[in-house]
């Protein structure tokens, strides 16, 4: 019999993913960010008895919204900033995730301090049905099915500040 890993990394690589054990929140292996498809198949044999594992979003062009707190009013607010989206996870904690397209965006921790939200554009996430601490990690609303219809956020943009060395910067 195998792990949750084994029987769902062939699903994820169907949808486009490339996947990676995880344990305890991190990942079991190194490169785990640059790895492909034919690693991904390789370590689900490798690691075939393990029942988490999670992605690097980057790579595979998502972008998580991941809301850290239980409580549905919050991520109804997140949902009205960023956008609809077909895919709504439910956390091994009871957190939330919202996945959207990747748009350029990057490993945002806390972009507004007042609330529990993170927008990983970059880095990696547990991805379901991995069995977390207390549960297991759930798609709540859609499937693999919908990646390929992901929007992007609608969110605020990230700006980056971009000037001409030689000319003074003005605000």
């Amino acid at each position: 019999m195998s792990g949750i890993f084994a029987e769902w990394q062939p699903r994820y690589a169907e949808a486009g993913i490339s996947t990676f054990p995880v344990r305890d929140k991190r990942p079991a292996v190194k490169g785990y960010l640059k790895l492909g498809a034919s690693t991904s198949e390789q370590l689900a044999l490798k690691f075939h008895n393990d029942n988490a594992f999670g992605f690097a979003c980057k790579p595979n062009r998502l972008t998580i919204l991941d809301v850290d707190t239980k409580d549905e009013k919050v991520f109804a607010d997140a949902l009205a900033d960023n956008g609809p989206t077909p895919i709504i996870v439910r956390s091994g904690s009871g957190n939330w995730q919202a996945w959207y397209r990747h748009n350029g965006e990057t490993r945002r921790v806390r972009p507004d301090p007042s609330k529990p939200i993170d927008i990983l554009g970059d880095g990696f996430v547990v991805a379901p049905p991995s069995l977390g601490r207390r549960a297991p990690y759930q798609f709540v609303q859609g499937s693999l099915a919908d990646i390929a219809n992901l929007p992007t956020r609608a969110g605020p943009p990230q700006t980056t500040l971009v000037y001409n060395r030689t000319t003074p910067l003005s605000l």
